[in-house]
């Protein structure tokens, strides 16, 4: 039986409700139309269980332009970006979309921008600069936090934080003298969860 056929014999009065809405929304055309007209209703909405709404909104950004939409707007919401920020991964994911983005732009600038040459140079001395001030600051930290810790006992966990420290900043030291020296800057896998703290 067609959806229209169903249709009329529930304004006849020969189905029961429930059992004509199931034999309507058979029809994909007719339940998505039926499903959009509930969605609209708060008082439906707020029947249907979290985690249902959870699996229905998955479903509905399976497509990546409207999760990007979907996503856009409920992370405007300040409670929601808030929370969402708290999870580890999440906070992780977005700052790595951060940085891809940043990069794409950065590297269009330097495509295209008749100034790009002089930025460029510019950024190469910049960064220069900062490298050599992050080295000079954790020198001079160190020279003043140190001889502090004269004639005190350091906990077995202290000494276990300061030694995975040391170990991150050894590693992350070696990184930067092979990128000096070779201009390669990628990452590996072992050194960079090292690094990371992971």
């Amino acid at each position: 039986m067609s959806a229209k056929a169903a249709l009329r014999r529930v304004l006849s009065g020969d189905y029961s409700g429930a059992r004509a809405i199931h034999r309507l929304v058979r029809d994909e055309e007719v339940a998505a139309q039926v499903t959009t007209d509930f969605l609209r209703r708060p008082a439906v909405a707020s029947q249907v269980r979290a985690e249902d709404k959870v699996r229905v909104v998955e479903e509905f950004t399976r497509d990546d332009d409207v999760a990007t939409e979907v996503t856009t707007n409920i992370l405007r919401r300040p409670t929601v970006a808030r929370r969402a920020m708290a999870d580890d991964t999440t906070r992780f994911l977005v700052h790595e979309a951060q940085h891809h983005n940043d990069e794409e732009s950065r590297e269009a600038f330097h495509r295209d921008a008749p100034v790009a040459p002089t930025i460029r140079r510019l950024e190469r001395s910049i960064e220069f600069i900062e490298l050599v001030g992050a080295f000079h600051a954790l020198v001079t930290t160190a020279g003043r936090i140190v001889p502090r810790l004269r004639d005190r006992t350091l906990s077995d966990e202290e000494r276990a934080v300061i030694h995975e420290n040391v170990a991150r900043v050894k590693a992350t030291l070696e990184w930067v003298e092979h990128a000096v020296d070779t201009g390669e800057v990628d990452l590996e896998t072992e050194l960079e969860r090292l690094i990371r703290g992971e």
